[in-house]
């Protein structure tokens, strides 16, 4: 073939693409500066399911947070930062009740808290450095009953009473290896009511018996405070930060995501009673219902199902009932004449158990089919995952290299592809258990769910074929291509990455309907 032959059918096969590139391209123009605002703006490609990111704080920010309490305690109250903090202990870090009970009874505030009244004290503290430095001759320790002719070997919290560093120490390190009870310690004194600082803690134990303090401390102001609350990831030491008020899923910074409110794995659209509900259907119906059915009967007084584990058809409930196993009725009519083996029509009773059996088989069934889909999905986004690492540790750079676009280019629009099916795989799985929930009554609300539902699953399937099968096509350029197939495959892949781009706009649109729809209860 000549050189002339080559380049006209170059020419025709770069030309078959122009038609369709054409009416991309005013799309494509634009498209690198909308590239760079989802790269920037990642709310952009989330939908209304997708696990906010939270404020992860690690233990060194938790301090920063509760001195910042504290401290703005001790400006409104006027007060030392360490009776502020135990204070704020004592009111469960609850700021707002600290200042109603302050301002309307101080005196009481005080006695709780374990603070010396106004009539004691000038300020807290003053009454310890007057009594320290009182010591003239000897002073015996109340608890080792040692002299000391030195302050500096004794100490004291704000109520005066002295006792020897060495005693302090013990007292206060053996508190601390006891648990969280160390942050409400008082003072050894018999009758006496007064808290430790954490001034004179600090000063008293070791730095191991420090840090350990410090994290009781960290995890009472977490426990305590309304919007801070751990990561239930084993092994994550971050708490999270929330203040939205409606019901979210977070994600923290160790990349675990879970439900704010029931600390479970994010179950939206559905709330936390439904999704409680459906593990523990899940637990107790998945491995035993169906042999349930097959191999067990109910019994006609307590209505448990019993299983027949001998060959005599008199069977002894725990419940004390004794009944035939063929036919159910009392075994009292079945000791002077045995009638199970007449056929009678008008067995009204035996129709009625038998009904039953067939409606558990039709719940079953039912139950069968929602809980077979939930479970795909979760299979499904699982896979999901798996592939969007792969994509990320190996197809971004091999497309980047044939298609010549940088890395951030690529992940910006697949990346988002990926995380959409991901958070679409895990809110379509919990709208099979919002179905299976749905009451058959309401027969409006299940057309219009099972509408919404499919649509939603639709474009995500045809989302999650577009990135997962039709890319293969574009992972390789045929071997001796030239010039001109290569530039009409770049652009045949630029109409293609546009394709899933809409694509992920159309199926975030639909799940947000979807949840959104679902979490107003179809109204």
């Amino acid at each position: 073939m000549s050189d002339r032959d080559t380049s006209s059918e170059d020419d025709d096969y770069l030309n078959s693409y122009e038609d369709e590139v054409e009416e991309y391209d005013d799309h494509l123009d634009g498209y690198e500066e909308e590239e760079d605002q989802i790269g920037v703006e990642e709310d952009d490609y989330r939908n209304d399911a997708t696990p906010l990111p939270a404020t992860s704080l690690d233990e060194d920010e938790l301090l920063d947070s509760i001195n910042e309490v504290t401290q703005s305690v001790s400006s409104l109250l006027s007060l030392p930062p360490d009776a502020c903090s135990i204070l704020l202990r004592n009111f469960r870090w609850d700021v707002l009740k600290l200042q109603d009970m302050w301002f309307s009874d101080e005196h009481q505030a005080r006695k709780s808290a374990g603070l010396l009244p106004l009539t004691s004290i000038d300020s807290d503290g003053d009454r310890c450095r007057k009594n320290k430095g009182s010591v003239s001759v000897c002073v015996e320790c109340s608890i080792c009953f040692t002299c000391y002719g030195d302050s500096s070997a004794l100490d004291s919290a704000a109520c005066g009473h002295l006792f020897c560093k060495c005693c302090w120490n013990q007292y206060i390190a053996i508190a601390i290896n006891d648990g969280p009870g160390c942050l409400a310690l008082r003072c050894p004194e018999p009758k006496c009511s007064v808290s430790l600082d954490d001034t004179l803690i600090k000063a008293s134990v070791s730095a191991d018996a420090i840090a350990k303090y410090t994290r009781f401390l960290a995890s009472n102001f977490v426990e305590c405070s309304k919007g801070i609350q751990w990561c239930p990831a084993p092994g994550c030491q971050y708490a999270i930060q929330y203040t939205e008020s409606d019901r979210r899923d977070v994600s923290c910074r160790c990349s675990y995501t879970f439900c704010w409110h029931c600390a479970g794995e994010p179950h939206r659209p559905v709330d936390c009673d439904t999704a409680l509900k459906w593990h523990a259907k899940n637990i107790s119906d998945t491995g035993n219902a169906e042999w349930m059915l097959a191999n067990s009967k109910p019994c006609p007084a307590c209505h448990k199902s019993i299983e027949k584990n001998q060959g005599c058809n008199h069977m002894v409930c725990q419940c004390g009932h004794h009944f035939c196993w063929i036919c159910l009725g009392p075994w009292t009519e079945h000791k002077d004449y045995y009638s199970c083996n007449r056929y009678e029509t008008k067995d009204q009773k035996f129709f009625n158990e038998e009904s039953e059996r067939k409606m558990a088989k039709i719940s079953w069934k039912k139950y069968n089919h929602f809980y077979q889909r939930w479970l795909n999905n979760q299979m499904s986004r699982q896979k999901a995952i798996d592939s969007l690492k792969s994509f990320q540790e190996k197809t971004t750079h091999m497309l980047s290299e044939l298609y010549g676009e940088t890395d951030a280019n690529i992940e910006r629009s697949f990346v988002c592809a990926w995380k959409q099916i991901v958070e679409g795989r895990r809110a379509l799985k919990w709208t099979y258990a919002y179905g299976y929930y749905l009451a058959e009554e309401e027969k409006d609300k299940r057309t219009l769910f099972e509408d919404m539902q499919g649509q939603a699953e639709a474009a995500l399937e045809r989302l999650h074929h577009c990135v997962e099968a039709e890319l293969k096509k574009y992972l390789y350029l045929a071997v001796g291509e030239d010039g001109g197939k290569e530039r009409a495959r770049s652009q045949e892949f630029s109409i293609y990455k546009l394709k899933v781009i809409e694509l992920t706009n159309v199926t975030r649109n639909f799940f947000n309907n979807l949840v959104g729809g679902l979490e107003n209860r179809l109204v």
